[in-house]
This record gives structure tokens, C-alpha cells and sequence, in this order.
């Protein structure tokens, strides 16, 4: 972990980013004068420290790199919303489907950026967060939206009637599923590998009626237990 002395302007941490885009976001940062890149973390507890040095009440700016909210899941932005309730989060190089992006939207997500995009649009970018919007495609957005709506009651999986097909074993990663985690993190909780993860997912799936995972959260997220 890097860090640098503080200057008055709003902080910024870094998070696994490559060596390339640490210069760009280094470069984005002086350019304006108005982003003070405090710490650049190179692992997640590095990282994590470096936003709980900052308290818990400095709004801050942090440039998470997508692969590791791919291997930690949703767990991650839960921890930094716990440590700084004031953390803009800029995501670099993450495909988030609907749901998921909207639970990242509720844990300070605020702007999703592709990896290959240049220093002046990064900055632009890091102004529109800092200035509390979001810096997110319409088209996301709308998926967004559209899974908030309401959905047609009557075509709705009754996914808990089902539940009592389950084997003890699809229970467990229905749960963890359910908890945001990714495979991998399933697959290390449960000292499984990865394709067994997939390959209990894919029973449960067609055993609740669903065809993929977004369905799945959808249909726990939208529906309530028989009385």
C-alpha cells in the first residue's frame, strides 16, 4: 500500500487497479488539482484500511478495480458503506447485471468506467461522482429501472413452494447465492470446486423454475413466503 501526504481536496483510494490505470488515475488526479490520491491499495485489507484511516464521515473517492468485486461479491462495497457511509465508488471493468447493479447503487456505487478509457474522460468521470451523480449508461440504468417495476403477479415462479425440493447441499448454495457471493467464494466456503458450484446451481435453477441467477434473486427479491 502506497500512500501519499494529504492535501486539501477530496481523497482518493485506489483498489486493485493495474499498474497502466494507476498512472492514468494518478494523472487525473494532478491534472485538476481537486482529487488527492491518498492510497493505492495492490489487496483488499490494504485497501480496507486505507478508507477506515480516513474516518468514517470524509466523504472520499474510491476506484475499485470490477475483478475484485467479482472474486469478493457484494461483501466488499457492504465493508467500505461500513467504514465510510461517505465513499463514492468509481467501478473500473464491471459487467454487473441489473440486480446486482442495483444493490451496488445502494452500497455507494456511483459510476462504472472501462478500463481502456483515457486520462481526460476519467476525469470527467471523477467529477461527475464527486459531484454526487452518476456516471452510468441510460441502457444500464433502464435495466435498472426495470427490474424495480412491478412484474406481473400471475407469471411470477412461486420459487418458495419449490424450495422442498432441494437437496440439503443445493440448499447451501442457494443461500450463499442469495447472500450476493459470487462461485468462487461459494465454492471456498464450502470446500467445493467451482463446477460443482455450477453444477448444483443449475439443479436448483430448474427445480424453482428460473433460468438464470438474475432470475433467481429477482424471484426471492419480489416474492414472500405462503402464511
Amino acid at each position: 500500500m502506497q500512500l501519499t501526504p494529504e492535501r486539501h481536496s477530496l481523497p482518493v483510494v485506489s483498489g486493485g487497479l493495474t499498474r497502466g490505470f494507476c498512472t492514468k488515475l494518478r494523472e487525473a488526479c494532478e491534472a485538476t488539482g481537486r482529487y488527492d490520491l491518498v492510497c493505492e491499495a495492490a489487496i483488499p485489507e490494504d485497501f480496507l484500511d486505507g478508507i477506515e484511516t480516513l474516518g468514517r464521515s470524509r466523504q472520499t473517492l474510491v476506484a475499485l478495480s470490477g475483478r475484485w468485486l467479482r472474486d469478493e461479491g457484494l461483501e466488499l462495497l457492504i465493508e467500505v458503506r461500513r467504514l465510510n457511509r461517505n465513499a463514492l465508488v468509481l467501478l473500473i471493468g464491471a459487467d454487473l447485471e441489473s440486480l446486482a447493479l442495483g444493490q451496488a447503487l445502494k452500497l455507494g456505487l456511483r459510476g462504472l468506467a472501462d478500463p481502456g478509457t483515457d486520462t481526460a474522460r476519467l476525469g470527467k468521470a471523477m467529477d461527475v461522482v464527486a459531484a454526487g451523480e452518476l456516471w452510468i449508461s441510460r441502457q444500464l440504468l433502464f435495466k435498472v429501472i426495470g427490474m424495480l417495476l412491478p412484474h406481473d403477479l400471475e407469471s411470477q415462479t412461486d420459487v418458495w413452494l419449490n424450495l422442498p425440493s432441494l437437496t440439503e447441499r443445493e440448499h447451501d448454495v442457494l443461500r450463499k447465492v442469495l447472500e450476493g457471493k459470487p462461485n468462487k467464494s461459494i465454492a471456498n466456503e464450502l470446500g467445493i470446486s467451482e463446477q460443482t458450484v455450477k453444477i448444483h446451481l443449475q439443479h436448483v435453477y430448474r427445480k424453482l423454475g428460473v433460468h438464470r441467477r438474475v432470475d433467481l434473486l429477482r424471484a426471492f427479491s419480489e416474492s414472500r413466503p405462503a402464511a
